[in-house]
Order: structure tokens, then C-alpha cells, then sequence
């Protein structure tokens, strides 16, 4: 059935059971075509037919959406605990994480909330949630559907947000990690500290070298509030305006490089949700057809 890295061989095989208890039938394995020497077109497109039926059979029914988003990796999260006797508690549930690939079969957006991550060892769905397409600190915002499209990534994490809410990257987002921790890391590419003061000081030109020569100090994606008093009255104004996630976003939010194509969803879990071994994790659409099956 394709052997030892198709899904089904974790799974199955299965026992093909009779039509009917009076058809006078056996049990029996499902048969797998199979050919010798190359392939014929024909062929192949049997092969897959038949391989699309025997998915259809072990896991449920096939999501129009299959083969438009797939199961790139699933990673566990570090042992935390290992006398623990409750497995799912072993882990840390903040570094497991699923990432998902909208692939190039996707010709239109494909909106991803409601759908699901199931685990085939503990029998559990977990629903993807709303999120938010730029995220201010500070701010209550209204979450929103996630809508993707060919060429975007999801990171899905079982655990809680460190903002409180799943979102979109920018071109801001490195300053979040400044002071909270996420697995995998954000990017530590913001704006240039200083391209922003080229481009947005405003203060008198005379004395401008001296704030420029501390704001080149300053790391990317770093917000460093301390600015010495002897630099010009004009300088700690334009740091806590633009070198930090807030007012970064604000200045760039309306320019076309400013969304990125990754995305930070959080299911809010407190224990992990896949086991360590002979797992089958499956990504369910919002009517719970099967879209793309990973096994390990």
C-alpha cells in the first residue's frame, strides 16, 4: 500500500470483513496493486485511485482540502518530568508543536479555524482557534478567522500564547521575543534602528550625530527605553516612538512586505496532546474529513 512511510502501515493492515453474515464470505488483508518494472501512466493512476480508497477505509472520509494543507512536522515538546507515570504530563506542552504547509494546490484562500488536530493514540481533537492578524501589546482586540493561502505556514503549539493570542508574523514581531519565550524562535529581523532614524528623526540636525551613534547601539528587534541625558532632548522621544513592537507596527503596518507568511497558533492546552511513539496525528477540516495524516 506504499510502503513503510504511508500512514496505513502504522495502522492497519485491517480485516476486510464480509458484505453480508449469509454471503458465504471470509475474512481477508485488503490486496495492494502492484506492478514490476516502470510504471505506466495508467498504472500510476490506478495505484493512487486505489490508495486514495484504502486511506477512505482507515481513516474516514477524504476533505476536498487534501493534498492543500498537509502535516509538515509534528515535534514534542522537551522531557520535563521523566518519573512521572502519566506520559502526556512527561513533556513540555509549550515546545509541542505541529507544523502545517499550505502547498501550492491551494488556487484560492482556505479559512483553517474550526478545523482540527486529532491524535490517534488518545483518541482526542483539538479545534484551531480565531486569531489575530496584527497584534498590538496592550490592546483588547477581536479575534478573527485565520485564512491562508499557497505558500503560507502554520505553527500550531498545543500550549498557551505568551501574548495571549494566536497571530500573524510581521516585520515587528522579533521585539516579542525580547521578553517572552516561543518555541520555535521568532525571527530577530525588525526594521533597521538605524534606517528608521534616517527615516523618521525629527529632531534638530546639528546634534543628530550623537542620537544617531546611540540608536546604533541598539540590537534588532530590541527596545532599550534607557537613553542618557546628555544626548539631544529630541532622542528618548523618537526611541520610544519607533524601536519597539507597538510603534513598529504603527509605522509600517500599511506597507506591502509588512505581513509575513507564518502564522503562531496556540490551542491552549495544559498537558501534551501526541503520544511519543506509535502516534497517528490527523488534520480534520471544520466537517471532519480527513485532510492530511502523519504518523511516526
Amino acid at each position: 500500500t506504499g510502503g513503510p512511510t504511508r500512514p496505513g502501515s502504522w495502522t492497519g493492515p485491517f480485516l476486510k470483513s464480509p458484505t453480508s453474515p449469509n454471503a458465504g464470505e471470509l475474512y481477508s488483508f485488503p490486496r495492494a496493486p502492484f506492478s514490476i518494472g516502470d510504471d505506466t501512466g495508467a498504472t500510476k493512476a490506478v495505484t493512487q485511485e486505489r490508495q486514495a480508497e484504502a486511506d477512505l477505509a482507515t481513516y474516514g472520509t477524504l476533505s476536498p482540502y487534501r493534498g492543500k494543507v498537509e502535516i509538515g512536522e509534528v515535534h514534542l515538546g522537551r522531557v520535563v518530568d521523566d518519573k512521572t507515570r502519566d506520559e502526556r504530563k512527561e513533556r513540555s506542552v509549550d515546545g509541542e508543536y505541529v507544523v502545517l504547509e499550505v502547498t501550492k494546490q491551494a488556487a484560492e484562500p482556505i479559512d483553517v479555524s474550526g478545523w482540527a488536530l486529532a491524535s490517534g493514540k488518545y483518541k482526542e481533537r483539538t479545534l484551531i482557534p480565531y486569531g489575530v492578524q496584527t497584534l498590538i501589546l496592550g490592546q483588547t482586540q477581536p479575534a478573527e478567522r485565520i485564512v491562508v493561502s499557497s505558500g503560507n505556514q502554520l505553527i500550531v503549539t498545543s500550549g498557551k500564547s505568551p501574548v495571549g493570542s494566536s497571530f500573524r508574523e510581521n516585520m515587528c514581531t522579533g521585539y516579542l521575543a525580547q521578553y517572552q519565550d516561543f518555541t520555535p524562535y521568532l525571527s530577530s529581523r525588525c526594521p533597521s534602528p538605524t534606517k528608521e532614524f534616517d527615516t523618521y528623526y525629527t529632531g534638530p540636525s546639528f546634534d543628530a550625530k550623537f542620537c544617531r551613534d546611540h540608536v546604533a547601539s541598539i540590537g534588532s528587534c530590541e527596545y532599550d527605553p534607557f537613553v542618557p541625558k546628555e544626548l539631544p532632548s529630541a532622542c528618548k522621544p523618537f526611541v520610544d516612538q519607533y524601536l519597539h513592537h507597538n510603534g513598529c507596527v504603527a509605522t509600517h503596518r500599511t506597507e506591502a512586505e509588512f505581513l509575513k507568511d507564518t502564522w503562531r497558533i496556540y490551542l491552549g492546552k495544559s498537558r501534551t496532546l501526541y503520544a511519543d511513539t506509535y502516534e497517528t496525528v490527523r488534520l480534520l477540516d471544520a466537517d471532519g474529513r480527513i485532510v492530511d495524516v502523519y504518523a511516526y
